[in-house]
């Protein structure tokens, strides 16, 4: 868990840096994340950022291998909600 919320930092945009970094911390450092979906939550974070953004604003359709689970879900919905700064 400590590897991905560092990662969350390591983007080549900081508003998506700062979006996944906050929702980490929302998360309690992920670790409120099951164990059985830490592979998903993986996989998101190593989508391009641009890739990521449109799935978050709903331009592009989730694919199936980040479907699995609720960690998408949430994450789109703290997405909603979230602003950079506040």
């Amino acid at each position: 868990r400590k590897r991905l919320v560092y990662s969350c930092g390591k983007r080549g945009w900081a508003e998506m840096a700062s979006l996944l970094q906050a929702f980490a911390d929302h998360t309690g450092g992920f670790e409120d994340v099951g164990e059985d979906e830490l592979p998903t939550l993986e996989r998101i974070l190593l989508a391009d950022d641009l890739f990521l953004m449109a799935l978050l604003s709903g331009k592009k359709e989730v694919p199936e291998e980040f479907a699995g689970g609720s960690v998408m879900d949430r994450l789109m919905s703290f997405s909603k909600t979230w602003r950079a700064g506040g």
